[in-house]
């Protein structure tokens, strides 16, 4: 029988067996292998390019590293490709004119059409293998929303019930449901991190959670898929796709509790719950990226994030609005995180004269690229006036290994004398 697309979807959104919801998920799984090789191989061809460019294109290479501050890991392989080639010919073309330069240079034309074609394979391979993968994580991503809706249309589920139209007796029986589940309790602990966090990087989450239960280290086990996917069914979180964040890979993923999530979360830990209104603040998603990474970094070094509030002088005349507030021991400090990117109708000293007066001198700065820390130390510098003013830096690239060996996530410390 021929079905309509729209007979099919039907169908598909029909109560499922477990043998078929274990079929999807063995597809999943599969996919995911193939893509975690996919990802890898071509972070290993991006990392041999680089190799290679260092040696055939040296000049080059030295512009982007030296001159450019970019780290050879972001440089693309739509870069690299066209550089390796041509300083691969034009070596190999010298090479070979010294070899046969009295072979009338036939042998050298042939050897060059040669390295051409491989060079051009190569390419195309390396176009194949992109696509491929890409066509493949689109598949996975739909595969995955038909699943949770095959689970959510199962007699008795209570993934379809409707939370955001609960009212407050219906919603305290949603949660002693939830409490009666097998595996509540981790998530009651995923849920936990991803309230206090306002909004939680997939990838951070799954690493908290292998860490708290074991596992594989990236929390990328079928165990801890089930606590996320069981924390959607229950519509206590969404999950979003930052696509302006400029990282290579995949697009991060942002989990962020819903209505139903904070109520549990409040129920269960009696604590309030304070929405960071990131995008709020910081008006770009590449920059909430930075945001969450640096307050990730703080907690982990024991620091208690706080919503950041705008600081003004009795005259109105200048305020200041922290990126991060936090404290520890007793003590609050306030944390600019910078970027490499324009800064329209801002004036940079104005700014930093501010940061410095208000955090009477104690500057807290978070960064991920050269130009940002080079800026924010040139800057800081011509704001620190007084003997003791400080500017604590921290490169978060570099700072989860640095608190683990130097017990502070503060990579640089400089202070006026």
């Amino acid at each position: 029988m021929d079905y309509t697309e729209i007979e099919l979807d039907k169908q598909l959104n029909k109560p499922v067996s477990e043998l078929t919801r274990k079929f999807y998920r063995d597809i999943l799984e599969a996919m995911e292998r193939t893509n975690v090789h996919a990802r890898t191989t071509l972070v290993e061809v991006q990392e041999m390019l680089v190799d290679i460019a260092s040696i055939v294109a040296s000049p080059w290479m030295h512009e982007q590293r030296g001159l450019k501050m970019r780290d050879p890991r972001e440089i693309k392989i739509s870069e690299l490709v066209p550089v390796v080639r041509k300083a691969a010919i034009e070596a190999h073309i010298e090479m070979t004119r010294i070899r046969e330069k009295y072979s009338g240079g036939e042998a050298l034309t042939a050897r060059n059409k040669l390295l051409e074609a491989i060079v051009e394979r190569q390419e195309r391979d390396i176009a194949a293998y992109k696509q491929a993968l890409q066509n493949q994580e689109e598949l996975v991503e739909n595969l995955t929303r038909r699943l949770a809706n095959a689970q959510g249309s199962q007699p008795g589920s209570q993934a379809k019930v409707d939370v955001l139209n609960l009212d407050e007796e219906s919603l305290h029986n949603h949660y002693q449901d939830f409490v009666a589940q097998k595996n509540s309790d981790k998530g009651f602990y995923a849920l936990i991190k991803i309230c206090e966090a306002g909004n939680l990087l997939s990838p951070r989450l799954r690493q908290d959670m292998a860490s708290q239960y074991g596992g594989d280290e990236r929390g990328r086990g079928r165990d801890v898929t089930e606590i996320i996917e069981m924390l959607e069914s229950y519509r206590l979180i969404t999950r979003e796709i930052f696509r302006e964040s400029g990282r290579p890979g995949n697009p991060p993923e942002i989990i962020a509790p819903t209505h139903a999530g904070i109520f549990f979360y409040e129920q269960h830990t009696g604590k309030k719950y304070i929405s960071p209104e990131y995008l709020k603040m910081h008006k770009s998603e590449g920059q909430v990226l930075l945001v969450m990474d640096a307050e990730s970094l703080l907690r982990s070094a024991g620091y208690e994030i706080h919503q950041p509030h705008v600081m003004k002088l009795d005259d109105n005349t200048a305020q200041f609005l922290p990126d991060i507030a936090a404290s520890k021991d007793g003590v609050m400090i306030y944390c600019e995180v910078e970027r490499a990117t324009p800064k329209q109708r801002q004036d940079p000293d104005a700014k930093w004269r501010n940061f410095r007066h208000y955090t009477n001198g104690q500057m807290y700065v978070f960064f991920k690229d050269k130009k940002s820390r080079q800026d924010s130390f040139r800057y800081a510098q011509d704001a620190m006036r007084h003997s003791g003013d400080t500017l604590y830096l921290c490169d978060i690239t570099l700072a989860a290994q640095h608190l683990k060996e130097k017990g502070t996530i503060w990579t640089s410390i400089h202070k006026k004398q």
